[in-house]
This record gives C-alpha cells, structure tokens and sequence, in this order.
C-alpha cells in the first residue's frame, strides 16, 4: 500500500467530522435560539403560525400582540438563515 494512501484516509475523515460539527453546532443554535426566545421573549411561549390567525378570525377572539408577532417573525427569519427546511416536505429532507 502506498503510504500517502492512509493520509488522504485521515484527510477525509477528519473533513467529515469536521463537517459534522458545524452542522450540530448550527442545529443547536438554532433549536437553543428560537426556542428560547419564543419561550422568554413572547408571551404566547411558543410561534405564531397561519393556524392560529384562522382561529382568531373563525372565533373571533382578540388578535395577539405585536410583540409575539414580532418574536415569530425575527425566530422564523433566524431559522431560515441557519437552513432549516422549508415548504410541504421540508423536514423530511
């Protein structure tokens, strides 16, 4: 066996964890983030999303505060930047 064939080996192995890291870090921040600033920061505790605007106009309750709205928004942005999966099938991908 040629002896630079076991370094390439190491090569890429340390690339793929190294690739694995950055993914866990950027899954943690993302999940720590987000739900931390949904759960400290909005007074909902948790995002806003279509279903729940359908409920306040089918039973025409109040309308929630900007500042869970604003919350969601800056959360959904944040996520979105970091590459969560998006769309019908997203989370399956």
């Amino acid at each position: 066996m040629h002896p630079d064939a076991n370094f390439a080996g190491d090569r890429r192995a340390a690339s793929l964890a190294a690739i694995a890291l950055v993914e866990t870090v950027t899954l943690l921040n993302r999940l720590l983030l987000v739900g931390l600033a949904h759960r400290h920061l909005s007074h909902t505790g948790r995002p806003l999303g279509p279903p729940d605007v359908v409920r306040v106009v089918q039973f025409r309750d109040a309308l929630f505060d900007a500042r869970s709205g604003l919350i969601s928004t800056a959360a959904a942005a944040l996520s979105l930047g970091t590459g969560a999966p998006v769309g019908q099938y997203g989370a399956m991908v």
